[in-house]
């Protein structure tokens, strides 16, 4: 009896140790490819070559000001007697400020005229007042010098304030500085800027409260690519408020693009066996063409670039496709004639 419980636990231990190599030897050709494996080739996505709208756009960051603003200050010394307005006050042509105390203008012409005068006089020029256009305000902005050169007068731009979040404003580039503003000079990270002024088109700082005449309180907008039109209140900006433009240096249409991500660089001088040209690098741009799952390199020239997409010039077709990632093997792996598998396809709707 013993020994058949000993024969049945050896026959066991046998089919035990069988299925566990059974199963080592599926786990290992799952993982090489040999059991249940995929096509071979770099798993990617890809995209479609398509004719799109694009929009060179420069960004920066500023605040808002009164596109008029004067400071007042007497041309003569004297004490304020009398002050008619307070901060935030709205005057007209002809209203009387302030008034000083004529002593020290009249003990000014009695010294002209050789009298004698005991006492002190304060200085001149001494700012007063600001008086500035409310109902008219601009952003300015320091533009980095590697876009300045893009920017022109009188550009469309779009304007985001913080305190007013997802309500866009229009503007147009009304002045470019020629002198720049240098930061860190000397340093690592020295920057240089350059001032630019955009003029608010969208209607802001309307009504009586903002010395404005009693007119139209709202402003119709129409939503883009559609038909629907809202009442836009007019924003109430202070000088100081934070606020973000995108100015539209450069429009192109129907123009041959691919996403910005597809384009990458490679170094022609690899494999070649020009001597001459031996440890200089040969850096080109180039996209991964996909037919029959082989990447094909191309080589390209761009044009202008909006966030998303780039223009190419006349090297693809449209609808050929196109590898656009994923980021590693794109810029790294990839190379002419190496197999791939198309993991996702982006969606290829023109803008």
């Amino acid at each position: 009896m013993a020994v058949q419980q000993s024969s049945k636990k050896r026959i066991w231990k046998t089919i035990a140790g069988i299925l566990a190599v059974f199963l080592l030897l599926a786990v290992i050709g799952h993982a090489t490819g040999w059991i249940g494996g995929n096509t071979p080739g770099h798993e990617v996505e890809t995209s479609r070559v398509s004719e799109r709208d694009i929009t060179r756009i420069v960004t920066a960051t500023g605040r808002i000001q009164p596109e008029v603003e004067m400071k007042i200050a007497p041309d003569v010394s004297g004490e304020i007697v009398e002050l008619y307005v307070r901060e935030g006050d709205f005057v007209y042509e002809g209203d009387v400020l302030l008034r000083i105390r004529p002593d020290i203008i009249q003990a000014r012409l009695d010294v002209e005229r050789g009298e004698r005068v005991v006492g002190s006089i304060q200085m001149a020029g001494t700012e007063m007042l600001h008086i500035a256009r409310m109902e008219q305000m601009e952003v300015s902005v320091n533009v980095n010098e590697n876009d300045i050169v893009y920017v022109s007068e009188n550009d469309t731009a779009r304007i985001e304030v913080d305190a007013y979040p997802g309500h866009p404003f229009v503007g147009i580039v009304t002045e470019i500085a020629n002198s720049a503003i240098t930061r860190g000079d000397g340093t690592a990270e020295q920057i240089t800027e350059y001032p630019v002024k955009i003029r608010i088109l969208s209607l802001h700082n309307t009504g009586l409260e903002y010395g404005g005449k009693a007119g139209r309180q709202s402003e119709e907008v129409r939503l883009q690519d559609s038909d629907v039109v809202v009442d836009m209140v007019p924003a109430r900006f202070k000088p100081g408020m934070t606020a973000t433009v995108d100015v539209e240096t450069l429009r192109e249409t129907s123009v041959l693009s691919v996403p910005l991500q597809a384009v990458t660089m490679r170094d022609y001088s690899l494999g070649n066996t020009d001597t001459t040209a031996a440890g200089r690098e040969d850096l080109r741009r180039v996209v991964f063409r996909v037919s029959d799952g082989i990447a094909e390199r191309v080589e390209v020239e761009t044009g202008i670039s909006d966030d998303r997409y780039i223009h190419v010039l006349p090297c693809l077709q449209p609808n050929d496709e196109i590898v656009s990632g994923n980021y590693r093997i794109l810029s790294r792996v990839l190379e002419d004639g190496d197999a791939v598998r198309v993991q996702q396809q982006s969606g290829t709707a023109a803008r």
